[in-house]
């Protein structure tokens, strides 16, 4: 039984270590976005091209290689230049995601504004609202539009706080758990 209690202990503490890691991982996140974001994108890019080199390994490695795998050559020569583009042009980067994020947003509130104009044929009585949801996602879509880069930061902000508040109600609940195990531990004798 000591060894049960000495794991779920160990356990318990490791799981602890990693809230910390959070809450300063947010607030890292939170007070040096775009620094953290540029260095997210040069390890993304990292990533990418060591991906896109694989593939073109793979594709150049056997003459039956060449045959099956036909789509690595594409891959992998657009995995080395938006790897390479990503190293080391990072806030570009951040600025085209933020262009495709703007873009995405302003498609679905068309898409809602068609499917609105669609339940008003219908006099349904819920399409002032579709109406207004559509509306806000296109005026959202605009304004990201304008400044992806600002916006993008924003958004990174509040996934930060999101983060902290996270890892802070884990934490209180791993402390509430330890202050507990004995209760816990009862269960498995």
């Amino acid at each position: 039984m000591n060894k049960i209690v000495d794991r779920f202990n160990k356990l318990l503490n490791v799981s602890l270590l990693f809230v910390i890691l959070d809450v300063v991982l947010g607030i890292i996140l939170l007070k040096y976005t775009e620094a953290s974001f540029k260095v997210i994108m040069v390890l993304l890019g990292c990533f990418i091209l060591v991906n896109g080199l694989f593939s073109l390994i793979r594709y150049f490695y056997d003459g039956l290689a060449n045959k099956v795998f036909k789509p690595d050559l594409v891959n992998g020569i657009a995995g080395v230049i938006f790897g390479l583009y990503s190293m080391f042009s990072p806030h570009n980067t951040l600025k085209a995601i933020g262009v495709i994020f703007a873009l995405w947003i302003l498609v679905i509130g068309i898409v809602k504004c068609y499917y609105t104009y669609r339940l008003m044929k219908t006099d349904d009585e819920i399409y002032p609202l579709l109406a207004f949801i559509a509306l806000l996602d296109i005026v959202m879509g605009i304004v990201t539009l304008i400044n992806p880069f600002k916006s993008f930061m924003i958004i990174s902000k509040a996934v930060a706080i999101f983060i902290i508040c996270y890892s802070l109600v884990e934490g209180v609940y791993l402390s509430l758990i330890k202050k507990r195990s004995h209760y816990i531990l009862k269960m498995f004798e």
